[in-house]
């Protein structure tokens, strides 16, 4: 076999390796994104005066004493306990007023 013919076919393979390395890159970032696009949106954290207004009527700090749940400071318009984080990790309303 003449040399030059293994340097043809070892190009040959070579490229189709780089290729299907470049195609499963791209099926790769078509998936993440895919992903991305149905993940809910992201909680993110609120000031307690905006935690204590998303209920209706709103919160007033002295409710808040003679409750066992409180909100979160979280958009999501999570209640956690006095001294405790929602899931997303914001904490009680109470924890950054320091009333715990």
């Amino acid at each position: 076999m003449n040399p030059n013919e293994l340097t043809v076919k070892h190009l040959e393979a070579k490229h189709a390796r780089q290729r299907f390395k470049a195609y499963r890159k791209l099926a790769e970032i078509a998936a993440r994104r895919i992903d991305a696009a149905t993940e809910p949106a992201a909680a993110y954290r609120v000031t307690h005066q905006v935690a204590l207004n998303q209920f209706n009527p709103p919160w007033s700090l002295d409710e808040i004493g003679s409750k066992a749940v409180v909100p979160a400071c979280c958009s999501a318009g999570c209640v956690v306990e006095k001294h405790k984080r929602c899931q997303h990790g914001h904490p009680a309303v109470t924890v950054v007023l320091g009333l715990t």
